[in-house]
């Protein structure tokens, strides 16, 4: 791959709607794109948020929240159109969990299913 091919990838970017997104679901959103190569692209809207927070969503899975505080009645993000049955956590890259990946030194993503 050439220079000019590589440099025209948008990994770790943000993407801003244009005010005339036709697309119902990307209207008005920032995405995260942290992923962007020959191969395709992931991203994570993540200023869209659905009426959960994370102490719903640990509640309804049966588990016991480990989030204190302010952040544990933060609302859950819808995060994008595919892949809805997976739950995504950006974070800071010095906390790994086994489906960390790093995205950058300081970012990573969790998921919660591989």
């Amino acid at each position: 791959m050439n220079d000019s091919a590589r440099t025209s990838y948008l990994e770790n970017q943000f993407l801003i709607a244009m005010p005339r997104m036709l697309d119902p679901y990307f209207t008005n959103t920032v995405t995260y794109l942290w992923k962007h190569n020959e191969e395709g692209a992931l991203g994570i809207v993540i200023n869209k948020p659905l009426k959960a927070c994370i102490a719903d969503i640990f509640a309804e899975l049966d588990i016991v929240c480990p989030i204190e505080g302010f952040y544990r009645e933060r609302h859950v993000l819808a995060g994008g159109p595919v892949e809805r049955d997976k739950g995504f956590i950006i974070h800071d890259a010095g906390q790994q969990w086994e489906s960390s990946i790093e995205v950058t030194p300081e970012i990573a993503i969790c998921t919660s299913k591989t």
